[in-house]
């Protein structure tokens, strides 16, 4: 898959025209800075691209930076930033039943 894709642009609208956020009031602490819509993105395109590592996410998107924009970052989050959002989205998946890979396959 090259970086100008128009395959996983087109999944990147998917994602955000089947996004809903999740209901219900909003945890304690610090507001997120990154959309959640833009995570899920960068999620499938971890998937998609076989990336294993937080690192390695981070490295595609700071040397591919059109891919980033199109995820929905104006600027990129930290390695662990991810591996924090990501570790949000699992407790959804566990009380649903479904591993993270499903739901993120599902959108």
């Amino acid at each position: 898959m090259s970086v100008t894709d128009p395959v996983m642009f087109e999944v990147f609208a998917t994602v955000e025209r089947l996004y809903q956020p999740r209901a219900g009031p909003r945890q304690r602490g610090r507001p997120p800075s990154y959309r959640e819509v833009a995570m899920l993105k960068a999620f499938v395109l971890m998937m998609g691209k076989q990336i294993k590592t937080f690192s390695g996410l981070w490295s595609y998107l700071s040397q591919q930076p059109e891919v980033a924009r199109r995820c929905g970052f104006e600027t990129l989050p930290h390695r662990c930033t991810f591996s924090r959002r990501l570790k949000a989205i699992s407790p959804y998946a566990f009380r649903t039943g479904r591993s993270v890979g499903e739901i993120l396959a599902a959108l």
